[in-house]
């Protein structure tokens, strides 16, 4: 009689062990299928529109927190090949950028060599040491900002009125 009464509790454990495991079991699909559901429904936005958004001539309006000067010609310019030009206030320049989801590389080579206004010539040497410290990049309409890798500001952009038609 005891043996029966040892393996009927025994067999009652078991089966309260089982419905918990099936019970845990079944939350977890649940949540796995759900996240899958929800997952789906979002679209991700693809490295070819972020490379869309960012095309085009932008005129800089801040560097490092301190406003452009008004008469500034200060600008970047972002075409489909990967090739970037602008003008950094005194001269201008060309390089390449590489764009990767919102991860943006820019490798900026010395244009012309023009001596300018002091405002300016300091615009262009902040620019200058700015650019080699670009790791990303966030575009909402006709703004463009130019981040470092914790996401601070180095550069703020306008997209020039005539690109904008595009």
């Amino acid at each position: 009689m005891v043996f029966c009464f040892h393996f009927s509790r025994r067999i009652a454990k078991l089966t309260t062990c089982i419905n918990f495991y099936f019970v845990v079991m079944v939350k977890a699909f649940v949540i796995l299928a759900l996240s899958t559901i929800i997952g789906g429904c979002q679209t991700p936005i693809s490295d070819s529109q972020y490379t869309q958004d960012l095309l085009g001539k932008w005129r800089i309006s801040n560097i490092n927190q301190h406003k452009a000067p008004a008469y500034s010609t200060a600008y970047l310019q972002f075409a489909a090949d990967g090739m970037l030009t602008g003008n950094n206030s005194c001269n201008e320049f060309q390089g390449s950028y590489q764009l990767h989801g919102q991860q943006l590389q820019i490798a900026a080579n010395q244009g012309t060599m023009k001596a300018c206004v002091d405002a300016l010539m300091a615009q262009q040497q902040q620019l200058d040491l700015t650019l080699p410290q670009v790791a990303q990049v966030s575009v909402a309409g006709n703004k463009l900002l130019l981040l470092d890798g914790d996401r601070n500001v180095l550069v703020k952009l306008v997209k020039e009125q005539n690109d904008m038609l595009q």
